[in-house]
């Protein structure tokens, strides 16, 4: 990246430039980052947490006041503003051991997220899709076409912890302003799906995208020939099983990144020898981890991030269901649709996953490179959504015909 960091934890100065990419898509203020930066001690996680969560109080309240007021579209960006800032607050609780509060400022986020999506500038709306994993939570923008006009669809899947109030500037915004439809989803292990449905992260979603593309095709104005599936972080696996899934139903999908399995990055962050333990005595480990958590908080907050997809289980629960997380050689075989493959120069995620898609799928598959020359190097093109979405829309337009 860029010689220039705003903290020294490397960490949290990856969080601040996810917050700032959202700035041209209504989701930041680079001014309102700086002034919380201002009040976080650096590498401090309860300093980082109150900051962000204050400012996103304070924004939330005005645009409450805002709605009541008529005054929708300041309403809109307040909220939009105020469920980005709660959400990069939260992302520390559990190195504040704060699992309580954690829940709770995550309820903040997504009630400011609905806000925003109730004061929308084009017709959007809350939406329940029933599986078989469970009823999955959504949303679908209608876009500003006419109701009864049939248009592209591009379902969004963001990865594990990515919020919706990420979408809009990993694919919703630009979606939108050229003419698709877009439905967004938290699925099993993710978002609202997780914490007020209780369903946990499935490693495959073979019971949730045939019930998910039949809620698509069912929707006015939706030409269900043109539906696109789109994974951002590990939602590049879903969206890569979806289209291997119903082959006949998916025109499109693009992978930023792609993603072959969730395992190797999550173990990295283990300890060598607990990761031994896990593969050569699994029982023992939850001790094992318990027992170190104590002392050691690096540990201690990567246990939490580990298993809280996964409801009721342990650390050895999560890594044996994020070790069944695969997009398999069967998969790859089955897609058959024009697919873009993303791959950012200095990704740290999912290196070199994508090789394998690409040799797999052969002539179906696109790769656009993003470097950091143009800001774009990062992981899912953190710092430079625009060119981001710009290259990829243009792929899609030429194939779909928003």
């Amino acid at each position: 990246m860029a010689d220039v960091t705003f903290l020294a934890d490397g960490g949290m100065d990856f969080a601040v430039r996810c917050v700032l990419s959202g700035a041209p898509y209504a989701t930041a203020e680079p001014g309102e980052i700086l002034a919380v930066l201002d009040r976080v001690d650096d590498g401090d996680p309860r300093s980082w947490r109150d900051a962000w969560v204050a400012r996103g109080r304070a924004l939330v309240a005005g645009a409450r006041a805002d709605a009541d007021a008529g005054r929708t579209r300041s309403a809109w960006g307040a909220a939009l503003r105020a469920a980005n800032y709660l959400f990069a607050g939260n992302y520390y609780a559990p190195a504040c051991t704060d699992v309580a509060g954690a829940r709770a400022v995550w309820a903040e986020h997504r009630a400011a997220w609905d806000l925003a999506v109730r004061c929308w500038p084009t017709p959007a709306t809350p939406v329940t899709l029933p599986t078989p994993a469970g009823d999955l939570p959504g949303y679908w923008f209608a876009g500003a076409a006419p109701e009864q006009e049939r248009r592209p669809v591009v379902v969004l899947v963001g990865g594990i912890e990515t919020p919706l109030s990420d979408a809009p500037m990993t694919g919703l915004t630009d979606a939108l302003a050229r003419g698709y439809r877009v439905l967004l989803l938290d699925g099993p292990g993710q978002g609202a799906a997780l914490y007020e449905g209780g369903i946990g992260l499935a490693p495959r979603w073979d019971a949730v995208w045939p019930a998910v593309l039949d809620a698509v095709a069912g929707r006015t104005g939706v030409d269900p020939g043109r539906v696109c599936l789109m994974g951002i972080n590990h939602g590049g696996l879903w969206a890569a099983q979806g289209a291997a899934i119903a082959p006949e139903r998916v025109a499109a999908l693009v992978l930023d990144p792609a993603v072959t399995g969730l395992l190797g990055d999550t173990l990295a962050g283990l300890p060598g020898d607990l990761a031994a333990l896990w593969r050569d005595d699994p029982a023992a480990l939850d001790a094992a981890v318990a027992t170190r958590a104590g002392d050691d908080h690096d540990l201690a907050f990567w246990a939490a991030k580990t298993v809280d997809p996964f409801p009721g289980g342990g650390v050895r629960a999560a890594l044996d269901g994020l070790d069944a997380a695969l997009l398999t050689d069967g998969d790859l075989a089955a897609i058959a649709c024009p697919t873009l493959v993303c791959v950012a120069e200095q990704a740290t995620a999912f290196v070199g996953q994508h090789e394998p898609v690409l040799a797999a799928l052969g002539p179906l598959a696109t790769r656009i490179d993003f470097t950091t020359a143009e800001g774009a190097g990062l992981d899912c093109e953190i710092g430079a959504p625009q060119v981001r979405n710009a290259r990829v829309y243009d792929h899609l337009d030429a194939r779909l015909a928003p």
